[in-house]
């Protein structure tokens, strides 16, 4: 998850990029995450659902009525194991998103964020001063870092 899509559902929730778990050619296991304002605990500011999908071969992922957990009887269960490699997976996707909701709180609107790291993230840590003097002592350059990551398509 380099990319992180959101969209504002209210001013106290937004939706977010889903989270692969899982994928096969007929399955997959995704955790749908939500950026939420939670005044009573600030931090836990992450919910989301886990999705279990399957589809004929060749067809598309198609959204599905949710089973409530309501719905499990008395002597019945339900459980949804996922293994190590999809658990971290899923704890690094999710402090991404806890770092985006304490940087920007619930992004409103339809917002996408881009990590970046080395040279880039460098350049753009830069506070007012210091990038000036970055664009002006170096301005044949200076341009390159960002003509790079458009053509990339970060």
């Amino acid at each position: 998850m380099d990319r992180i899509e959101t969209q504002s559902t209210s001013r106290k929730t937004a939706t977010t990029s889903d989270i692969l778990l899982r994928e096969g050619p007929q399955a997959r296991l995704l955790f749908r995450p939500e950026i939420v304002d939670n005044t009573g605990r600030p931090e836990a500011a992450v919910r989301g659902r886990f999705l279990y999908q399957k589809k004929k071969r060749n067809d598309q992922w198609i959204e599905f009525d949710r089973l409530p957990l309501t719905s499990v009887k008395v002597d019945e269960g339900y459980q949804l194991e996922i293994n190590s490699s999809e658990l971290y997976t899923l704890l690094i996707n999710l402090r991404k998103l806890y770092q985006l909701a304490n940087a920007y709180g619930v992004p409103q609107g339809k917002k996408s964020f881009l990590e970046v790291s080395g040279a880039l993230a460098d350049l753009l840590s830069l506070a007012g001063p210091e990038l000036q003097q970055f664009f002006t002592s170096n301005s044949e350059d200076a341009i390159r870092p960002f003509q790079t990551a458009v053509e990339l398509d970060l």
